[in-house]
């Protein structure tokens, strides 16, 4: 049997055990209670098996250690085994295997376990760990170094740490604390196996043991440290220690990290099927491009690489882009953005939206550009469809307002020339004919008139700017000031009246309409009462006009917004039926909502409205 160190206050039980089939534990000293937890009868009855306490990454050394082969008869080694209470003690494991005298056929495991902890102390006091002067340097280095330094025993044991060590190992407060530990007694679990699996290698003859390994501080925060362990080597050259500096290398990981979720996240965008996306060099030839915009120019990756964006341009369009594009050389611009066309490889004219933007070297110069190139062909030919109909459109409006205007003036000036003519030789009857008659063209030149405002909206208007909703309402309210006036109503107004991005004359005409409506139709001998208000909803800008008029039947609402549709008797309220489609269309060119609220008739009515304030929000409109 190995024999014990002479050193005293060494934690150590004595274990005999004979190596058969199942294992027999002969006979362990009491102090096994003390080492790891257990009563010596667990051991000698089964209740607790020493090779199963036995870490689970020293599984080696425990088959080798529990096996009847005696080929290495005696020897130490380093072992960690689970404690009754669930932790890892560190063990100096000494050991000796011959036959059983009583019988040959039977192995007899001798062990001697000893507390590293204990047994390095012991060492140490009995050997003195280094000179007094030599003392002060070590103290000056380990509290003032920003790395995480360490010194170990051949057992696992701390005999030197740097102060910056406390931050990570628990319950410490200096450096000292730590003189006598193994990592179990101060890391997680999971951490010290990790560390305890490098020092394996170190203590295995390896020069260098590193490993980049995540840390957590006493506060719960995770960091990173560059790992690396050393040998110590006494001077017969035997490895009778180890030494580790560990480097934070937090900031750097964390870098590397945001870089690997930013390319990840670049790559998943750059395999979008949605747009075509590309790198080009300051040459103009391509660099990398995405499966979209292969697929737009029906050319493969590979053989767009041996082309230049010059090549594939439409020849109209190159002088303007080459023209931008010299710009970003010179450094006068980063970024640029332009309606371009390509030609495929089959001879497709393609319209793209381009937009470009500049990637510079540290010295300022251009290293490559990335653009960015949306498909937008179906909606220039849908553009060019709308041009072309709103030409047509034009070309109606004209022939309405000229040639179909002028049989009626000439109807309207013959039927006056008649009843000039005919004077009193008209009965009454007759005098109605012709009245009616009258009648009905003026009322077809309005309807006619009426027709032309409807196809004018969005194309014969000012343009959409930046404008006073406020202003609108004013002008609106100047131009029924009149009709206000004769039917001595009144019009309050409420709320807020913000600027918008709009058509200023459609925006009149749609307020003049609905507030106009609510002046119009009223009960005899009960003046209108008219409430506008104006809010800031959601980002846009909603209108009600509320009255205290004839109201509206719910089952006829549906027909409110067409064109020539009528819920009065022209008798009662003269009216071409466009207004409300007017304001309809008004609204949908705003990219917009219009509708209405009423409880029944003589119940009045709420017309609202909604337009987005912002230009982004309506550019689809």
């Amino acid at each position: 049997m190995t024999t014990s160190p002479d050193i005293t206050d060494v934690l150590e039980a004595h274990v005999s055990i004979a190596l058969t089939a199942p294992i027999e534990v002969l006979s362990v000293t009491d102090s096994i209670e003390d080492l790891l937890g257990f009563e010596a009868g667990d051991f000698l009855t089964g209740r607790a098996s020493l090779k199963d306490r036995i870490h689970a990454h020293d599984r080696d050394i425990a088959d080798d250690l529990f096996s009847i082969g005696i080929d290495n008869s005696s020897g130490a080694f380093n072992v960690r085994i689970r404690q009754a209470n669930g932790r890892i003690r560190c063990i100096k494991a000494h050991y000796s295997k011959a036959p059983d005298t009583a019988n040959a056929d039977v192995v007899i495991l001798e062990l001697l376990l000893q507390d590293a902890k204990s047994l390095s102390k012991s060492q140490c006091r009995i050997q003195g760990i280094a000179e007094q002067a030599m003392m002060f340097n070590f103290k000056a280095m380990m509290e003032n170094t920003d790395d995480y330094i360490y010194f170990k025993d051949s057992n696992h044991v701390f005999t030197g740490a740097s102060q910056t060590l406390v931050s990570i190992t628990e319950p410490t407060e200096h450096w000292t604390d730590l003189l006598g530990l193994t990592d179990y007694d101060v890391f997680a679990e999971a951490y010290a196996d990790i560390y305890y699996s490098l020092e394996k290698q170190v203590f295995s003859g390896a020069p260098l043991a590193q490993e980049e390994q995540e840390t957590l501080d006493n506060k719960g925060n995770k960091g990173w440290v560059d790992n690396r362990k050393y040998p110590i080597k006494n001077e017969a050259g035997d490895i009778v220690g180890l030494f580790g500096i560990a480097r934070d290398i937090t900031e750097r990981k964390q870098a590397e990290l945001a870089k690997h979720r930013s390319e990840e996240q670049l790559q998943a965008f750059y395999e979008l099927d949605l747009v075509g996306l590309a790198i080009t060099s300051p040459e103009k030839g391509w660099i990398r491009t995405n499966e979209c915009l292969c697929k737009m120019l029906e050319y493969s990756e590979q053989t767009l690489r041996q082309m230049s964006w010059e090549q594939l341009t439409y020849p109209d369009d190159l002088d303007a882009d080459v023209e931008q594009f010299d710009r970003l050389l010179a450094n006068e611009i980063n970024g640029y953005a332009l309606e371009k066309r390509f030609v495929s490889r089959t001879g497709k004219v393609i319209s793209t939206k381009l937009v470009v933007r500049s990637v510079r070297n540290s010295d300022g110069e251009l290293d490559y550009v990335v653009a960015m190139l949306e498909d937008i062909s179906e909606y220039k030919q849908a553009e060019a469809e709308l041009k072309r109909s709103n030409a047509e459109l034009e070309q109606f409006a004209y022939a309405v307002s000229h040639d179909m205007r002028q049989p009626l003036r000439m109807v309207t000036s013959y039927l006056a020339l008649i009843e000039n003519a005919l004077g009193g030789l008209l009965n009454e009857e007759t005098q109605q004919f012709l009245a009616f008659a009258m009648d009905g063209a003026k009322r077809m030149d309005a309807m006619i008139l009426s027709l032309l405002d409807y196809s004018r909206v969005g194309r014969k208007t000012e343009a959409k700017t930046l404008i006073s909703s406020k202003a609108s309402l004013d002008e609106a309210l100047a131009f029924l000031y009149p009709e206000l006036s004769a039917c001595g109503g009144e019009i309050k107004l409420s709320g807020d009246w913000p600027e918008l991005f709009a058509s200023r004359d459609e925006l009149t005409r749609l307020l003049q309409n609905l507030i106009g409506n609510a002046v119009k139709y009223h009960e005899q001998n009960q003046p209108p009462q008219v409430h506008v208000h104006g809010a800031i909803c959601a980002g846009s800008l909603r209108v009600e006009v509320r009255d205290q008029g004839i109201g509206i039947n719910p089952k006829q609402m549906d027909r409110l917004f067409k064109v020539f549709s009528r819920l009065q008797a022209r008798s009662r309220f003269d009216g071409a039926g466009v207004g409300l489609a007017l304001c309809r269309k008004i609204v949908e060119h705003h990219g917009g909502a219009i509708g209405v609220e009423s409880a029944g008739e003589g119940q009045g009515c709420v017309f609202w409205f909604e337009l987005p304030l912002q230009m982004n929000m309506i550019l689809s409109a």
